[in-house]
């Protein structure tokens, strides 16, 4: 209904009331940006739980048993080498997956299914060897959609594939669990109240008790499901926090392997964090290297019994970004939850419930497209006669201020390349924006992420896409501030 026919956004659009104006949106489907349940629903994949847990690759299959021969995995019986298993580090070997591929194993099962006689024994196996589940009403037996929906349109969600219940998840858990094998006392609290120390946030950030990812509570919870219990926002807050931890605190000597897998993970996670910014080829290669790395790592100091084929689908995530050009996740999807909640709690008729709703939250995204990516101070602003005078242009300043779809905030600790400042106001010069800041002065970097200044003099930074917050940061006993990137 949405796509085909004359009256589908594709072909007549709809209007929208902008301003003084009428425009007619249209629009064409492009991509399926979900997480593995939510593709297999729509797609009738097997996804992970099936002998090809990857439909994106012909010859990527589950991991099997090394221990019992029985359930080893059919990698172990290609004597080809065709088949690779999810542990495998080198992308040059997955064979990557057709739509034709995937709508002829679809109509093979189609027709097993209709064709009287085929007991269901057969077509179960079939369906195991295709790694679909044939459905008639499903999306892969709409011949009239495959022109225009098709299956590689199907992306994996980054954020479900590292940050919800994923791989930095597991990588967390393992080298929590190794630490308290080695550290007789080491607890979930140790890192709860290294946490709620006088770290500071940037403002947009900040993260009331985030110690409490690190409670008794969370404990047990991460401990029965053998993975680090907490939200991908969450995760994002504390793994910078963690690695300090393990760089600065912990002896070198302790867990070598462990931390060096977990360091690695991290570093994935700071280039998925870059490619939203930055989707460069160059950036999405260094992914791809770390990639390797990291499973490399994994597996040295894990074995393979932690391998999950969200492990696999890692690859695809610089894929799916070099296809588009730009970087997608379900972060700001996720975030709209609580608009559409707005939007649905009061209205109580349902006859018109949809288009009531969508009414709400199309209006109300109009309205947060008018600023989102306009880069200006937030109110309240007020005068300032002395920079005024010091520039020779109209000056206001403010404590916040919107730039390059980032917030900065008085108070904020940012990095602008090698340099570093800490922001005491935000200003607005004739057109131009910038921060009147406090630089500051390297003294040493304790680690590759940790850096360690003194304050320096006040003076007007220009900003530009390279100033970016740091992820947190406290100010020593001696006046010197630590920071983390």
């Amino acid at each position: 209904t949405l796509l085909l026919g004359c009256k589908s956004l594709c072909n007549a659009g709809v209007v929208v009331e902008l301003a003084e104006s009428c425009s007619v949106f249209f629009s064409k489907y492009q991509r399926e940006v979900s997480d593995e349940a939510a593709g297999k629903a729509v797609w009738n994949f097997k996804g992970a739980a099936g002998i090809k847990p990857c439909n994106s690759c012909k010859n990527v299959v589950k991991m099997g048993d090394d221990e019992d021969e029985t359930a080893a995995s059919l990698a172990a019986f290609d004597a080809s080498g065709y088949l690779v298993d999810l542990s495998c580090c080198d992308p040059d070997r997955f064979d990557p997956m057709q739509d034709a591929d995937l709508w002829r194993a679809h109509d093979a099962l189609e027709q097993m299914h209709t064709t009287p006689g085929v007991r269901n024994a057969a077509i179960q196996q079939a369906e195991r060897a295709c790694g679909l589940s044939y459905h008639s009403e499903g999306l892969l037996a709409d011949a009239e959609l495959r022109a225009m929906v098709k299956p590689s349109s199907y992306h994996r969600d980054p954020m479900h594939i590292m940050l919800s219940g994923g791989v930095m998840n597991s990588e967390l858990y393992l080298v929590l669990r190794a630490l308290s094998e080695v550290m007789p006392g080491f607890r979930y609290s140790c890192l709860k109240d290294f946490c709620d120390a006088s770290w500071k946030w940037p403002r947009h950030r900040i993260k009331n008790n985030i110690g409490d990812v690190f409670s008794d509570v969370r404990e047990t919870a991460s401990l029965a499901a053998k993975q680090f219990k907490a939200g991908a926002s969450e995760l994002l807050a504390v793994y910078p926090l963690v690695r300090y931890f393990l760089e600065c605190i912990v002896p070198a000597d302790r867990i070598p392997a462990e931390k060096a897998a977990f360091l690695k993970c991290c570093e994935v996670v700071d280039h998925m964090q870059m490619a939203k910014r930055d989707p460069r080829p160059e950036v999405l290669n260094k992914m791809k290297d770390l990639t390797a790395a990291f499973l490399r790592l994994h597996i040295q100091a894990h074995g393979k019994e932690y391998l999950r084929p969200k492990h696999h689908y890692m690859w695809h995530m610089m894929r799916q970004a070099e296809e588009d050009g730009f970087w997608v996740d379900c972060f700001v999807h996720e975030r709209k939850h609580q608009l559409t909640k707005d939007a649905s709690n009061h209205v109580k008729n349902t006859q018109s419930l949809e288009l009531t709703v969508l009414t709400n939250i199309l209006n109300c995204t109009l309205e947060q497209l008018k600023i989102v990516g306009v880069s200006c101070l937030m109110p309240p602003c007020a005068d300032s006669p002395e920079l005024s005078a010091a520039t020779g242009l109209p000056c206001q300043v403010a404590n916040e201020m919107r730039y390059a779809l980032q917030y900065i905030n008085r108070g904020d600790l940012m990095f602008a390349g090698s340099s570093a400042c800490m922001v005491e106001a935000c200003v607005k010069m004739g057109e131009q924006l910038a921060v009147l800041a406090r630089s500051l002065v390297l003294i040493d970097r304790p680690s590759p992420t940790t850096s360690r200044w003194s304050l320096g003099s006040i003076g007007l930074l220009e900003l530009s896409t390279a100033c970016r917050p740091a992820a947190c940061w406290y100010e020593a006993n001696d006046g010197t501030i630590v920071a983390l990137s």
